[in-house]
């Protein structure tokens, strides 16, 4: 956090302010139980609302499997690959 911090510090403050409002940390999608571990949202140049998500992982390395949206860690075993997690999520927060 104090990292962030000095990051703030050394921008602009409406660069600062609005890097600090348009970024979240494990976000809980209201009325689910869904948690997006961190997205950043905002508009593009042609005043267009937008976001990122990204999921993070705790595992090093993940193997292909011949099921949809599946990979194989050794962390998890089975689990769903992080692409298929933050496009369901995208699904929850577009509207």
């Amino acid at each position: 956090m104090f990292f962030l911090l000095n990051i703030f510090l050394t921008l602009p403050i409406d660069t600062a302010l609005l890097f600090f409002l348009l970024h979240f940390f494990n976000y809980t999608i209201p009325s689910t139980s869904l948690r997006v571990d961190f997205f950043i949202s905002g508009h593009d140049e042609s005043g267009k609302a937008s976001f990122i998500i990204i999921e993070l992982k705790h595992w090093k390395e993940a193997s292909c499997t011949h099921k949809d949206g599946i990979v194989h860690t050794d962390y998890f075993g089975y689990t769903t690959h992080p692409s298929y997690q933050a496009y369901s999520y995208k699904l929850y927060l577009k509207d």
